[in-house]
């Protein structure tokens, strides 16, 4: 899930070779919807290298979607490639009971991250504690292929 605030959003989150590392069958959701800004100075990437950005008519794209094509510049590598769900308008649906929903997913999280902290995660926490720690860059990593 991409929901990041970049300090330079010229660079990219994660990179499109991470994506390799995603079992096939993963779904990438993006929130943040960040859009490809490359004649900006500086330039803006997705947070996530090499995927489309959805929008109310288009938010489901699979691996051999056309459109992948069409809505990533060419310079920006997308090689590697995985299920994303994307659209740069969620609330615009049903824009207050977009954040109302969205706050009670968080809110549990949330709790336990602000209780913890990053840091003090721990697999061996409650559900959600376990949930917020398997999401962790560090666990991630311990997962990478060699």
């Amino acid at each position: 899930v991409d929901a990041t605030r970049r300090r330079n959003p010229s660079l990219a989150v994660i990179p499109n070779d991470w994506i390799s590392w995603l079992p096939e069958h993963a779904v990438i959701t993006d929130l943040a919807v960040d859009p490809y800004l490359l004649n900006d100075d500086p330039p803006v990437v997705r947070g996530i290298e090499g995927i489309p950005r959805g929008n109310l008519d288009k938010y489901v794209f699979t691996p051999d979607d056309p459109d992948w094509e069409r809505t990533i510049p060419p310079q920006i590598p997308k090689n590697h490639k995985r299920t994303v769900v994307s659209c740069y308008s969620w609330p615009g649906i049903f824009p207050e009971e977009c954040m109302k929903h969205y706050a009670r997913q968080l809110s549990p999280l949330m709790e336990v991250l602000f209780q913890k902290g990053y840091e003090g995660l721990s697999l061996e926490g409650g559900y959600f504690e376990r949930t917020l720690c398997r999401a962790t860059l560090r666990e991630w990593l311990k997962t990478k292929k060699p």
